[in-house]
């Protein structure tokens, strides 16, 4: 039985692999920027939690409220770059890909601070 849900696990993986390796259809679309900004932001998560594991209790403070103001603005960065589309059906894929992008400019930044010297 564990066998037949992981062989299940996986043709659900490929699947959405292939549906996003040539999407057909804007909402397609979307839904495959939307996926890649939540593998993007999982990754940027996972080196915040490395990242504040390595400092002391002043620059962790310091680097939440850094976050903190970096999410506020990612957020309405992407709203902004997105309105362009306001009402339109790739409003949601702009937002998702400007998202995305700028989540991995971030991931660059906290790589560098966890990779500098203490």
């Amino acid at each position: 039985m564990a066998h037949l849900a992981a062989a299940l696990l996986l043709v659900h993986a490929l699947t959405r692999a292939d549906r996003c390796e040539s999407p057909q259809t804007q909402a397609a679309m979307n839904v495959c920027a939307a996926e890649e900004f939540r593998r993007a932001d999982a990754q940027l998560n996972a080196f915040y939690r490395k990242l504040t594991a390595t400092l002391d209790a002043d620059r962790r403070r310091k680097l939440q409220a850094a976050q903190r103001a970096w999410l506020a603005f990612r957020d309405a960065h992407c709203e902004f770059e997105a309105s362009a589309y306001e009402g339109g059906s790739m409003q949601p894929m702009e937002y998702s890909t400007c998202a995305t992008n700028v989540t991995k400019e971030r991931i660059g930044h906290l790589r560098q601070a966890l990779d500098a010297p203490r």
